[in-house]
């Protein structure tokens, strides 16, 4: 079963996110929904989920530097991020960093499907199953 981890400082939108999606259809559970990347962080390690859903501006440590020490533990971490902001800089370096999908808020489901279908089928190839 697929792990997946929610880090939006906006409690509406974590709520949205683990509510919005039948996650057993993706044969995958939320191991955690976090309102910073700090306690994020703490949780990797103790589990690492294999899809990171996150927001890209956060108080204390955005979810760039997030995505990037994730990455450290977990090379093969797939990363998806959901912003409220436009700007080109910040989707170009989400991507530097390796994000799969820069998504704007509010996203909606059929988006979010799509982009964590394309993480499985990535996770599926780095693991030579396709």
């Amino acid at each position: 079963m697929l792990k997946i981890m929610l880090v939006d400082d906006e409690s509406i939108a974590r709520e949205a996110m683990g509510k919005l999606l039948d996650w057993q259809k993706f044969n995958a559970r939320v191991i955690g929904s976090f309102s910073n990347s700090l306690e994020a962080l703490d949780e990797m390690a103790n589990e690492l989920p294999d899809i990171l859903i996150t927001d890209i501006k956060m108080p204390v440590v955005s979810g760039l530097e997030l995505i990037e020490r994730a990455k450290e533990m977990n090379p093969l971490l797939q990363c998806i991020v959901l912003s409220g902001f436009d700007e080109f800089d910040l989707a170009q370096s989400a991507m530097e960093k390796g994000v799969r999908y820069y998504l704007l808020k509010p996203c909606n489901k059929s988006k979010l499907e799509n982009a964590i279908n394309a993480c499985i089928s990535q996770m599926e190839i780095e693991n030579g199953e396709l």
